[in-house]
């Protein structure tokens, strides 16, 4: 699996250097998503890259054929081949578009896809960044996942769970919000206790 993330971001590095300034200037995000994401892909997952474009679609059609051609070509290069050694040649899927004009794409993004280039935006005035996370049967884990994010009281002292310290909020049962620079802290307590998870970026007052 490290090695196919690895040929991912290789491959994507690639399609990217292929870019004119003009199109460069008009792409927004480039995002990977799918089982290569989500760390579930088999040795026959195609890499699946979103290029989130601000163009038209007749533009946008032509910007795909052209990465598609580039795709070929990272097989040939030294990179690539060196890839095919280890047994890594998965096909690339390319999706060219304007992400909210693809909602159930862009709400699987939301969750699990992975930013491999993005143009800086400063935050909208007025606005904080957050992340709303949700989970599902905790199980084994509840009670410590519970005294992670809550905290606990023991012989009349209460110790602080990530929750507070970070000021976030419950929003409901099995969901919390939390500033976005808090949110790696929050994802690492998920994956610690290997439980199944999404997240979403929002913006609020």
């Amino acid at each position: 699996m490290v090695d196919l993330l690895r040929y991912a971001l290789q491959a994507a590095a690639h399609l990217l250097c292929s870019l004119s300034a003009a199109e460069l200037k008009r792409l927004r995000s480039l995002l990977l998503f799918g089982s290569v994401a989500q760390g579930v892909a088999t040795a026959d997952s195609d890499v699946d890259l979103f290029f989130d474009v601000d163009m038209p679609k007749t533009p946008q059609q032509a910007l795909r054929a052209k990465l598609y051609r580039e795709a070929e070509r990272f097989s040939a290069t030294s990179m690539g081949l060196e890839f095919k050694v280890m047994g890594v040649d998965n096909d690339l899927s390319i999706r060219v578009g304007k992400l909210e004009e693809w909602p159930d794409l862009a709400q699987s993004i939301s969750s699990s896809g992975i930013v491999l280039y993005q143009r800086y935006a400063a935050e909208p005035p007025g606005l904080k960044a957050y992340t709303l996370f949700s989970w599902e049967h905790p199980g084994a884990a509840k009670g410590a996942l519970l005294n992670k994010l809550y905290g606990y009281r023991l012989k009349g002292t209460f110790h602080p769970g990530l929750l507070q310290k970070a000021k976030g909020v419950k929003v409901g049962r099995g969901a919390i919000l939390v500033p976005a620079a808090c949110r790696d802290q929050v994802a690492d307590i998920f994956e610690r206790y290997k439980l199944s998870y999404s997240r979403s970026d929002v913006w609020a007052r």
